[in-house]
């Protein structure tokens, strides 16, 4: 049967099966039309719409494209910004791959979650207000009910979820000589993610900070309960960045510093009492100086300073530190 027969069969089917072929032809048609073509445009527009009451912020999204087929959702350019302009956050592309495995595996499963380049600015003012304070108000809660018992986490598995190129900007204009912090890129990596009891999933962080250090966190963590264990490293870190604090505490500033430090953890929250144990902490600071804010005057010179093999735990309320 070539094209030509087939397009008449299904325009006037003369059996059953032909029937069944033009509702099924016409189903599909239908499925196409909607997932690419109309629900992207309704999502759109319900974000526009809705995004502003919710976050009392313009609101822009450049395109949303939907693949009923590979069941994927793309978020793209979506922003934020406060009412004179100033940006408050965003992304470039908020990616999400269903799994049709869902069925199987008795559990919403994502085969991957991507945030590309998100990005934050998160400001305290000379009145020590944040300015995402108002997304925390609301209408008043009602009278409070009677406590019901817990209800278990939905049943959630995420195979890949990933955070690439993030951009934070913290600014606090509470201090005598205000802030202003970049933390770019962010980058977090997280495989096995699941809501599931006792399943950890694997997981890495990396941030680099305004002073050019470079924060690792790798190791596993679980949802239920919550578990974590691994290794949290930072290295080359300036902590003159951060003398605006000091000059809060005292009359002097950090004018040179570089500050490393290493720590391996074990979290267990799920202990009574909680269980949270540090070993083979080493921190390490070098060329330190601080001076007098208004001549420049050399009040406290170290050349290095470390400490190695720390260990601490909480639930046994001691530390260790046998090397300084």
């Amino acid at each position: 049967m070539n094209w030509s027969s087939l397009c008449v069969c299904l325009k006037s089917p003369r059996t059953p099966w032909g029937r069944r072929c033009r509702w099924v032809f016409l189903a599909v048609g239908l499925y196409t039309i909607i997932g690419f073509f109309v629900l992207p445009a309704i999502i759109r527009w319900q974000l526009v719409k809705r995004l502003p009451g919710i976050t009392h912020r313009q609101a822009a999204v450049r395109k949303v494209k939907l693949n009923p087929y590979a069941l994927t959702l793309s978020v793209q350019g979506l922003a934020l910004t406060e009412t004179n302009g100033a940006p408050f956050a965003g992304f470039d592309e908020f990616f999400v791959n269903f799994q049709l495995s869902s069925l199987f595996h008795w559990a919403w499963t994502f085969r991957e979650i991507r945030l590309a380049h998100p990005t934050a600015t998160i400001i305290r003012d000379a009145a020590g207000q944040f300015n995402f304070a108002n997304l925390l108000t609301g209408p008043p809660s009602p009278q409070p009910k009677a406590p019901k018992e817990p209800k278990p986490l939905p049943a959630v598995r995420i195979q890949h979820l990933i955070v690439t190129n993030g951009d934070i900007t913290i600014g606090d204009q509470t201090r005598a000589q205000p802030l202003s912090l970049d933390y770019r890129p962010i980058n977090f990596d997280l495989k096995n993610l699941t809501t599931q009891r006792k399943e950890d999933g694997i997981c890495t962080l990396a941030i680099t900070t305004p002073s050019g250090g470079y924060l690792v966190w790798s190791g596993t963590a679980s949802v239920d309960p919550i578990h974590s264990s691994g290794k949290l490293t930072l290295q080359g870190a300036r902590i003159g960045t951060y003398s605006p604090y000091l000059a809060e505490l005292m009359r002097a500033e950090i004018a040179d510093g570089v500050l490393d430090f290493g720590v391996d953890y074990r979290l267990d929250a799920e202990a009574q009492p909680l269980q949270l144990d540090i070993t083979n902490a080493t921190v390490k600071l070098d060329h330190l100086r601080v001076t007098a804010p208004n001549d420049g005057e050399t009040l406290l010179a170290l050349n290095s300073l470390s400490i190695e093999g720390a260990s601490a735990s909480l639930a046994r309320r001691e530390a260790r530190v046998p090397r300084v």
